[in-house]
């Protein structure tokens, strides 16, 4: 259970966050022995109908909840 759709590793020093992002995930995972991390968009199509899915990456100088938070108005400033 995920409390935002993305993904995020933390650097050795706690001073960079790497993290993945998309609002239509389906799936969050990592694996702690390897240095990659995916976040799994999902979308459904009807026959012959064409969506988009966004999937964007943040390197990020900061901590992990500045980063929780320049993703949610992120999320607010796009709905207005």
């Amino acid at each position: 259970k995920a409390d935002q759709p993305f993904i995020a590793t933390l650097s050795h020093d706690k001073k960079w966050v790497a993290a993945t992002y998309t609002s239509a995930t389906g799936n969050l995972w990592t694996n702690p022995e390897r240095s990659c991390q995916h976040a799994d968009p999902s979308i459904s199509l009807g026959a012959h109908e064409m969506k988009t899915l966004r999937l964007t990456t943040f390197i990020y100088k900061g901590t992990l909840d500045e980063l929780l938070q320049h993703v949610a108005s992120e999320k607010l400033r796009k709905q207005d």
